[in-house]
């Protein structure tokens, strides 16, 4: 047996996975993962089609886009390969010489104040690889994370429209309603330890796309698990190797951005020597960023090769040791625009410490600005009178259960239909009530809907809510996501915080259409379901049902201090941990008092705290990097304490959000910690090596 030790082995190791991969006949030869640059791409750029404010934005950037890179006509064609054209909706066909700077002027056009269109859109980039399956697995996002190309969805814009008008870009900025929100200039002016050039991109004095000349790839590892740990100095490197890249360090000395001769790893002021290696347990996280991670400074003719080979190695399954997160923005001389506005992102999202960013720019209030959306300053995060739970309410008393699927994917379909017998014969086994809603294959095309694909919805009241919750979350096939929605007894004054702050999601984080709940007499349903038939019973894979309780986690970025000031986990002891304990004063304490965390699957009689934990990203136990308070929740107190986190962990209440986890305890952590646990904020990577 061959015994590998060593940097060099471990990068050995990287490289072969790929050549082995190259050499494998299991791929068909247009999916090969290549090492270098596939010869075209598609940039996608996502917006809300059943959202009217989305559709104008989309139109205009159209617009925009064709005028800046002289693209006629400024609609889908059946274009030359080597060309750069509009070939479905608005999908870009890129050919590689055109990918870097069609996806800066994009990273920076997508955000509502450089469009002028007052509403941001995302963008998805994959290579054209010959296999469609596959292309999104090598995906990087700006904006929101789709989870799928939903431009692809039926019945979008495409060659059978060819009636479609050209679209012309939007030239005004002072009348849209992004410049009627509090002024975000300060996010969008060149920072003051750098150099801005003008052109400016519109609307800010950060340098515009055509000037910039580097990129910074900031790398995130997860550092309580080893295997993450090994998989990012595998990637460091291989990637020296791969790029010939010099061992030592470039410091940025004189500035966030400095420029400098060549692509090269990247350190902070007085940086020398070779690029210090992730260690286990680092406890290396703050300023502009959440998770710990080391930089890479790429000039602008290695973008793309660099960027295309992480790409691929990105995933487990080409590089075989580990998933690799990360951040790429331009650098643009805006060090706020550049990390949260315009930075492209891997398969997991995992955002800016904005704190950080806004110190950065210059921001020296104690409550975030408006331009943070977990902000109570931020457009609809405000308190609204009456909405949430009543004094006299111990929990909701109704909920909306909106399930998320591709109708277009017959395996997803069937999933889906799958699941929601399976839960129709659960409730009337139980004689639970519950009124199923029709599937709604093209929710993603009706304005009523608050979904970006297909979608099904249940209604349930607070009888119902024992039977149906903990079944949803342990029973979520994979091609299902879904979003559990309290509902205000107030009505339609509260739909658009109960959907947009208050709801927590399981599986992928979906976005979702808030037009419909911005509107009067927004009804979760709008036409019942037909009978669904018989219904087989869906397997749990051995694990216990029901679950035999719950843990909450009550999260927070370490460096983050307006979060970790909300959660009540800094200095002041005045946030959403206390909160619960004033609202809750029966709960007693099940912390075991050690330095470790909150135990993975806890056995408990009772509802208790199991205490606060600041620095979980230094132990190899702790399935969190996020600093979190845990609470054990028996199963008879679920509703109780679900509905009391949903309504008090948002901004109108402790001024900032907080992000929730919610874990069914089934004797499966895997299964429990990963797929089946409820979500709010960001699906932040976790320790899975402490789950196994």
């Amino acid at each position: 047996m061959l015994m590998i030790k060593g940097c060099f082995s471990i990068r050995l190791v990287l490289l072969l996975s790929l050549s082995c991969i190259l050499a494998s006949g299991s791929y068909d030869a247009g999916c090969v993962p290549k090492s270098g640059v596939w010869d075209t791409y598609t940039a996608a750029v996502i917006y809300k089609r059943n959202h009217p404010s989305s559709v104008a934005a989309k139109e205009a950037v159209q617009g925009q886009f064709c005028s800046r890179f002289g693209i006629s006509p400024c609609k889908a064609v059946a274009g030359d390969a080597t060309s750069v054209h509009i070939k479905r909706d608005f999908d870009i066909h890129l050919p590689a010489a055109n990918v870097t700077d069609v996806l800066v002027w994009l990273q920076q056009y997508r955000y509502s104040r450089v469009n002028a269109a007052g509403y941001d859109l995302d963008v998805m980039l994959y290579p054209d690889s010959g296999c469609p399956e596959l292309d999104t697995t090598f995906a990087v996002h700006v904006g929101h994370k789709s989870p799928f190309n939903t431009n692809q969805l039926p019945a979008g814009l495409g060659l059978e429209d060819s009636t479609k008008s050209e679209y012309t870009a939007v030239k005004s900025w002072e009348h849209t309603a992004g410049a009627q929100a509090e002024d975000d200039s300060e996010f969008t002016a060149c920072s003051s330890d750098a150099t801005c050039y003008e052109p400016y991109a519109f609307n800010t004095t950060c340098t515009g796309d055509s000037l910039v000349g580097s990129m910074h790839f900031h790398f995130y590892y997860v550092s309580n698990n080893p295997s993450s740990v090994t998989a990012a100095n595998a990637f460091i490197n291989a990637t020296t190797t791969q790029f010939g890249l010099a061992e030592d360090v470039c410091a940025d000395n004189s500035g966030h951005e400095q420029p400098h001769n060549a692509s090269c790893w990247l350190s902070g002021p007085g940086g020398s020597g070779p690029i210090g290696q992730p260690a286990s347990n680092d406890t290396k996280v703050g300023g502009s960023f959440a998770y710990p991670d080391y930089s890479l400074y790429v000039v602008r003719a290695d973008f793309l090769k660099v960027l295309s080979y992480t790409m691929v190695m990105k995933n487990r399954a080409y590089n075989g040791i580990g998933e690799v997160d990360f951040l790429v923005h331009p650098n643009c001389g805006c060090n706020y625009a550049d990390h949260v506005f315009w930075g492209l992102h891997a398969t997991t999202y995992i955002p800016a410490n904005r704190q950080g960013c806004a110190e950065e720019a210059g921001w020296e209030e104690t409550t975030a600005p408006s331009v943070d959306p977990w902000s109570v300053r931020a457009p609809g995060n405000a308190a609204v009178e009456g909405c949430g739970l009543t004094d006299s309410q111990a929990s909701f008393e109704q909920w909306a259960l909106h399930m998320f699927y591709d109708a277009s994917n017959s395996s997803a379909a069937s999933a889906q239909a799958s699941f929601v017998k399976g839960l129709q014969a659960t409730a009337a086994a139980a004689k639970a009530q519950i009124e199923v809603g029709a599937a709604n294959a093209k929710a993603y095309l009706d304005e009523r809907s608050v979904a970006l694909t297909s979608e099904q919805v249940v209604t349930f009241g607070a009888a119902a809510f024992d039977v149906v919750a903990p079944w949803v979350m342990v029973h979520r096939p994979p091609a299902v996501d879904i979003r559990l929605v309290p509902l205000s007894s107030k009505g339609d004054t509260c739909r658009y915080t109960d959907y947009v702050s208050r709801a927590m999601y399981g599986g992928q984080h979906w976005e979702i259409n808030e037009y419909p709940v911005s509107q009067a007499g927004f009804a979760p349903i709008t036409a019942p379901a037909a009978p669904l038939g018989a219904s087989s019973a869906l397997q749990n894979g051995g694990c216990l049902y029901p679950p035999s309780g719950y843990v909450l986690y009550m999260a927070a970025v370490n460096d983050n201090g307006y979060q970790m000031y909300s959660a009540g986990l800094d200095s002041y002891a005045s946030g959403l941990t206390q909160a619960f304990a004033t609202a809750f004063p029966n709960a007693s304490s099940c912390s075991s008092g050690a330095t470790s965390g909150a135990p993975i699957e806890p056995s408990y009689s009772v509802l208790c705290s199991m205490g606060s934990t600041l620095e979980p990203f230094t132990d190899d136990a702790d399935p969190m990097m996020l600093s979190y308070t845990a609470v054990y929740v028996p199963p008879a107190e679920l509703a109780a304490v679900m509905s009391w986190a949903m309504d008090n962990h948002i901004a109108a209440k402790v001024y900032y959000d907080v992000d929730l986890r919610l874990v069914p305890l089934t004797g499966c952590p895997m299964q429990d910690y990963a797929q089946s646990a409820l979500k709010t904020g960001p699906d932040w990577r976790i320790n899975v090596a402490a789950l196994a």
